[in-house]
Parts: C-alpha cells; structure tokens; sequence
C-alpha cells in the first residue's frame, strides 16, 4: 500500500502539469485568434474562413468551441464570405423550392411537344408563336420555356444566399473572381422579387380552396386549356411555383443579411440565421 503512494503521488502530478501546459496552449492559442480578428490586415487568411497560417487549430478536443466560433466567425474581411446559413434555413429553402417542380414539370411537357392538363404540345407551341415574343419562341424551339428558365435563375439566387459559395464570385466570372460579393447585389433582386413573387403565389394559393368551395366562381378555362379543373390544377401548380420561389428567396435574403450584420464571431445557433 504504502509502496503505491509514490507512484500515485507521481501520476497525480503528471496529470497537473499536462492539464495546466494543455490549458496555457488555448490561451495562447485564443489570444492569437483574437489578435487576428480584432487586425485582419495582419493575417494570412487562406480565403476559407480558417484560422492564418501557422495558427491552426489546437490539435485536442478542448479548443473545440474555439475553432467553431472561427470558423463560423461573421462581420470580419476575410472570414464572413464563408460563412453559410445554418442547416434549419438551408432546409427550409430547399423545400421552399421543391414547390416549382410540378410547375416546371408539366411547362417543360409542353414546351417539348407532349400533352398535360388537357393541353396538346401543339396547341401550346401555337399560343407561343402568336403570343410570345422572339426570344419566347427561339427557346421554344429548342425545348426550353423561358419562364422556367427564369425560375432556375430565381433558384439559384435563393441557393447562393444560404449556401458559402454566394458571398464569393466564381472562378469562372471574370474581372471579380474570389473576390466578396457585394450585399446589396443579391439582397436587392432577392428581396424585391422574393416579395413580389411570394405575395402572387399566396393569393393563387388562397383563390384554388376559394374557387373548389364555392365562395368565388370556378376558374374559366382560357385556350388552350378545355376545363375548369384542369386550370385549378395550373393556377395550384403556379401558387406552389411562385410562393415557394418568393419565400424561399425572403428566407434566404434574410438569412444573408443576418450574417452579414454579424459584427465579430457569432454563431449561427445565437442568430438561427
């Protein structure tokens, strides 16, 4: 028993020493950290949103907070391009968008010659040729509608303002890549069009149960639709299309303009944006 006591004494005194030199290692490491948020300019980021070279992440699991309040770091050149929505947003946006898929479906259908909701190809290729316009009818041509297209734009604005790769230009844009996307540049079409088109789809949302219980006249089929019922599924079809779009493209643009309002690390759990 008492031959133990040494070795006991001993292992007690290792343990101190390396709790107390692991605990001197954070500190060190934190206030580096802090010096090269409070002064970017002496830093060497690597455009990642990581620490400077030289200065990574302690190698134990007790600077673990530290190295997530770094990486989700927001307001600082250098680090708040990086920083993405948090998963609870970025799901809601991508179920928001889900609603364009039977719209987008049964307008590429058409716009390929095929026949949906009582509507011929034919019948839809002719009401382009007579109504729409030049650069309308030349996609048309090659299996490709234009207000889908135009979707697909709005979708992915919505994506870049929730997703790291939207606060950062391209490889591919020329003159500006890697360099930060101005706030103003995706929050101004997101918001205005965000509003626009998530207010549009709402009130189609509101006319179809409206329409389908009496409280307004059912909907009049204009060509080339035949029926009624088949212009309810459209107008239900677009209200999904439009809502979703509108408010995934709000969601995402306040999303974005959380982050960039972050005037120091912050963490996307205080902010849920």
């Amino acid at each position: 028993m008492s031959g133990d006591m040494p070795a006991t004494i001993g292992s007690i005194t290792r343990m101190t020493r390396g709790s107390c030199s692991r605990a001197a290692r954070e500190s060190r490491w934190v206030a580096r950290a802090r010096i090269s948020v409070e002064r970017p300019e002496t830093t060497r980021a690597n455009g990642r949103g990581q620490a400077p070279r030289g200065e990574g992440f302690p190698p134990y699991g007790g600077g673990a907070h530290v190295a997530e309040g770094w990486t989700l770091g927001a307001g600082v050149r250098g680090l708040e391009g990086d920083v993405a929505a948090s998963p609870r947003v970025r799901v809601i946006v991508w179920l928001l968008l889900c609603g364009l898929v039977p719209w987008a479906a049964v307008k590429t259908v058409w716009t390929l010659g095929g026949d949906a909701l009582g509507v011929t190809g034919q019948d839809w290729r002719r009401g382009i040729e007579s109504d729409g316009g030049a650069v309308y009818q030349a996609l048309a041509a090659v299996g490709v509608d234009l207000t889908v297209l135009a979707a697909l734009l709005g979708v992915f604005l919505a994506l870049g303002l929730v997703h790291r790769w939207g606060k950062v230009f391209p490889r591919w844009v020329p003159l500006v890549a890697g360099r930060r996307v101005p706030a103003l540049l995706p929050l101004v079409p997101a918001w205005g069009v965000g509003l626009c088109l998530g207010g549009y789809g709402i009130v189609l949302l509101v006319m179809v149960p409206l329409s389908l219980v009496g409280v307004i006249p059912p909907f009049a089929p204009p060509a080339p639709f035949t029926s009624s019922g088949d212009v309810t599924w459209m107008i239900l079809f677009g209200g999904l299309a439009f809502g979703g779009l509108g408010c995934a493209l709000v969601v995402g643009a306040w999303s974005y303009a959380r982050r960039k309002q972050c005037d120091g690390p912050c963490e996307r759990r205080q902010t849920g944006a």
